[in-house]
């Protein structure tokens, strides 16, 4: 039977909170991240205020901070603080484009005989310096392009410098390489081995049915076979697989991981399809709907959830960090503000500085909106001190946008403002009715469902994706 709703609002017993009704319940989660769920019965009373003292539900109201006689500022203040802390730090993750070159040229990259599409040794050194000068006390450095390993002398030449560099900044380092891994060679393999590098696979940027998943499967084992010999521990052997779902993939996604599960990799992400994917020819001619990418995503967090393997899938991660544990990992793009220019630069061949990586593809195709100077002619503050980047900055910020300021998932989601350009037209997009959006709401609706339940297995491996760096 339907409950009544509230009859009048109580100016003084519920604390400031949104909801958000899920299988005819509650979602009740505060501007701070606190979150319960509540019945009918009961969203109408703590509405009302009629929550008696010492009830069961007055206590979870009370541990969820969701009474405002419980309320305590320095607590909200430190939780506040602690959510906000990467915006007083400087930018943690900087992409890197070592080349323009790829084993298959493509509008944005070129073949792998063309020449003078390399980053020059002395414009890499002023790159790296730049981004040790951040105030950031982690790091992470990621080489792309193109195909970073059609270089290997810079890939080198990288990490040689960065550790000469980070032994007088003494920062948390980590050294990625992203690689679409289309016709992989043997000599990658052993130069990923050798150098202890994380390598992280991306769709290749043509069509998604041109790859050779087996071909990049059987350098995974190889790759994993090398670091056993060297008696790497291949727990987390440091291979991570982004995928951009394909209405193929959609429909049986629990085989295509299995097989990856199998390779050795532990370590996965499903990235939303993007404005930027058609223009770049990553995306599959025909895209799966906004509900087959939210359910593609869905079953991957369950089958690794509930698989005995140890694997995580990172964008959940992320969100179980916050949701769970009230912390935010240590290279969070998905965030609120946006991370661009704020948590991340990117730098392209000759030097020049974007606010991410979609800002230099966006570049490329001809869109410099995103260009923040380059390394030869400006500072670090001046780059981070853009007008670009305070654009950006007021325009992500979740809690001043319609849509998002009563919506209970303002302090999980965030946005891209380069998606945002590209698919809406502007900055700040269309709020909580753009694709990008509307996935991020999907997917955390899954999340808390699969959470609401207890079950002692599936919450000790949630707790640990929580913990993932």
């Amino acid at each position: 039977m339907r409950q009544p709703p509230p009859t009048r609002v109580s100016r003084t017993s519920p604390a400031s909170a949104k909801w958000r009704e899920l299988d005819g319940d509650h979602l009740v989660a505060s501007a701070f991240g606190h979150w319960t769920w509540l019945a009918p019965g009961e969203w109408k009373n703590w509405i009302e205020g009629h929550v008696e003292e010492e009830s069961e539900l007055h206590e979870r109201l009370k541990r969820g901070h969701l009474l405002r006689s419980h309320l305590t500022h320095p607590d909200l203040v430190d939780r506040m603080s602690s959510r906000r802390a990467f915006l007083r730090s400087g930018p943690s993750h900087h992409w890197i484009a070592l080349t323009r070159r790829a084993t298959t040229p493509t509008p944005l990259w070129t073949s792998p005989d063309e020449p003078g599409t390399d980053m020059p040794t002395e414009t890499l050194e002023r790159v790296l310096d730049t981004v040790f000068m951040t105030t950031s006390p982690q790091v992470e450095i990621t080489l792309g392009g193109g195909e970073p390993f059609l270089k290997p002398e810079l890939i080198r030449h990288a990490l040689a410098y960065a550790q000469r560099k980070n032994a007088i900044a003494r920062k948390t380092l980590t050294v990625v390489i992203e690689t679409s891994l289309h016709r992989p060679e043997d000599s990658w393999a052993n130069l990923a081995s050798d150098e202890g590098l994380l390598v992280r696979i991306t769709p290749a940027s043509h069509r998604a049915e041109d790859a050779d998943e087996s071909a990049q499967l059987e350098w995974v084992r190889r790759l994993h076979g090398l670091q056993a010999d060297q008696g790497a521990d291949l727990r987390d052997a440091g291979v991570e697989r982004i995928w951009l779902p394909d209405a193929n993939a959609a429909k049986k996604p629990s085989a295509r991981i299995t097989r990856w599960l199998d390779a050795g990799v532990r370590a996965f992400q499903i990235g939303p399809l993007r404005a930027l994917d058609d223009r770049i020819h990553v995306a599959a001619p025909t895209p799966p709907s906004l509900s087959a990418q939210v359910a593609f995503h869905g079953a991957v967090i369950d089958r690794l959830v509930h698989g005995d393997e140890g694997a995580f899938e990172r964008t959940a991660a992320t969100w179980i960090a916050r949701i769970r544990h009230g912390r935010e990992p240590r290279h969070p793009l998905l965030r609120n503000p946006s991370a661009s220019g704020t948590g991340t630069l990117a730098y392209g061949c000759d030097g020049e500085v974007y606010s991410c990586r979609d800002g230099f593809l966006s570049a490329l195709l001809g869109e410099e909106a995103f260009e923040l100077g380059s390394v030869h002619q400006d500072g670090y503050h001046d780059l981070v001190g853009h007008p670009t980047v305070r654009a950006m900055l007021m325009a992500t910020s979740l809690e001043g946008q319609p849509g998002w300021s009563e919506h209970p998932y303002a302090s999980l989601c965030g946005t891209d403002p380069v998606e945002n350009f590209w698919r809406q037209g502007s900055l700040h997009g269309r709020m909580t009715d753009s694709p990008h959006a509307m996935i991020q709401i999907g997917v955390l609706d899954h999340l808390f469902r699969l959470i609401r339940t207890p079950d002692e297995k599936r919450d000790a491996a949630l707790d640990a994706w929580g913990h993932r760096p």
